[in-house]
């Protein structure tokens, strides 16, 4: 069975619809891990982490079943999907896992997956830490409305400049051990190149350009800082 067919089986009556209008998603979070520890052994925990990990809000119950499938499923090959989505979730126990996912996974394709995954999952955590940082109001609202306190207080003290150097040596792994492993329409070398891009190039101050324009004068792209400037490249064959 399922997990949600097992916990349909055992859904008790002492759950009352009203408990369910509220907030239904916080009332099985504590079931769905019990489901996880009474089949640990069994490929109905990773059916039943894995709907904590798309639906649990981060902290204690949701890392204790991170630790399930740490110490019985890493060799598992649905660890791909699992890591893949908890890229987007927000929890101490998700670095702890994906690395026991790429260092203890005997498939290479999942060892690459993971380590791609905890530098998405680092950017993810990254970004919201400096909102955090720099008080933006609608991130703080959130962190206030869906987060314990003790989540809050971790994810305040992410530093985000230590989580930019960690994807980036991440990044460099998987370029270097796995950049050939096919990963959707390329390879993880062209994911992890990616990421890096983003984490370095958009936003970011450009390289500076000596050159010649139009007219064949010498000029350098700082000498417009300040300045709005459009950059058109073109080659001939």
């Amino acid at each position: 069975k399922t997990a949600y067919e097992i916990y349909q089986c055992d859904w008790s009556s002492d759950v009352c619809s009203s408990d369910l209008n509220s907030d239904p998603l916080r009332l099985f979070e504590p079931r769905f891990l019990e489901l996880a520890q009474r089949y640990a052994s069994e490929p109905t925990s990773i059916d039943a982490v894995q709907w904590l990990a798309e639906s649990a809000q981060g902290g204690r119950v949701f890392d204790a079943g991170l630790a399930i499938i740490e110490r019985h499923h890493v060799e598992s090959r649905k660890m791909v999907e699992l890591c893949t989505i908890l890229v987007f979730r927000k929890s101490p126990g998700i670095e702890k896992l994906m690395l026991a996912v790429a260092t203890n996974n005997p498939h290479r394709d999942v060892q690459g997956l993971a380590y791609l995954s905890l530098a998405r999952y680092f950017k993810y955590l990254r970004n919201t830490a400096e909102r955090v940082h720099n008080g933006n109001e609608r991130t703080l609202k959130n962190l206030n409305q869906n987060y314990s306190d003790e989540m809050q207080k971790w994810i305040r003290s992410t530093d985000p400049a230590a989580l930019a150097k960690r994807i980036d040596a991440l990044c460099d792994r998987v370029i270097d051990q796995y950049g050939d492993v096919e990963h959707g329409h390329g390879t993880l070398a062209d994911a992890a190149e990616a990421l890096l891009f983003d984490m370095h190039a958009i936003g970011s101050v450009a390289p500076d350009i000596d050159g010649e324009d139009i007219e064949g004068a010498r000029f350098r792209l700082s000498d417009y800082r300040g300045k709005v400037v459009l950059l058109y490249f073109w080659s001939e064959f």
